[in-house]
């Protein structure tokens, strides 16, 4: 059964149905183009076998024949459709394999994941699984930080004790050498005394 090649019609040839059906003008490339374009089929071309319906042609298509049987359209005539269609763009069909339909569940699945906690006033507060990941890199911020701060005083103490060890030993020495000098002068007063004996004893 014949069925109207325009887009969006579904009209079809059959007895009784009271329209017309015109095959595509096959040896007029020119005008065969015009025919191709109004149907608005993408990457369609006819067939010896196509047609379009008589409701796509006005009386102006037609050829003034008195008394003729069936309808003649002019050399010029060019169909239209009743009801002008939007035609959606073709967009290209993105192939998906298996592990990247389970990766997307995943991702989708993490995205509508939400997390409660409740305050210390009680309330309950919701968060979304990447407000969630936002305060946690905040917390992990907060805790290398911490930590930068506590190696710097720990290394500060260190130092100060260093400090302080260094100090110790610097007292010690100047007491050794006082000690030093003090046993010198007892030293040579003992020999001045002993000279003066021996002095007195001459």
């Amino acid at each position: 059964m014949t069925v109207c090649a325009m887009f969006g019609c579904k009209n079809r040839m059959h007895k009784g149905c009271g329209k017309h059906f015109f095959r595509f003008p096959m040896k007029d490339p020119e005008r065969l183009a015009k025919w191709i374009e109004a149907v608005q089929r993408d990457d369609w071309r006819p067939s010896i076998h196509s047609k379009v319906c008589s409701d796509h042609f006005t009386e102006k298509d037609y050829m003034i024949r008195p008394g003729a049987a069936c309808p003649y359209l002019r050399m010029d005539a060019v169909p239209t459709p009743l009801y002008p269609i939007q035609r959606k763009r073709k967009t290209k069909k993105r192939k998906y394999t298996k592990k990247a339909a389970i990766d997307n569940v995943e991702n989708m699945e993490l995205n509508s994941e939400t997390t409660t906690q409740e305050t210390p006033s009680g309330s309950v507060v919701t968060y979304s699984h990447e407000e969630e990941m936002e305060i946690q890199s905040d917390v992990q911020m907060e805790e290398r930080h911490e930590e930068r701060t506590n190696r710097v005083e720990e290394e500060a103490q260190v130092n100060d004790h260093i400090m302080e060890i260094q100090g110790v030993e610097q007292v010690e020495v100047s007491q050794v050498e006082q000690q030093e000098v003090v046993s010198q002068v007892e030293d040579q007063e003992a020999v001045s005394q002993v000279e003066q004996r021996r002095g007195l004893s001459r």
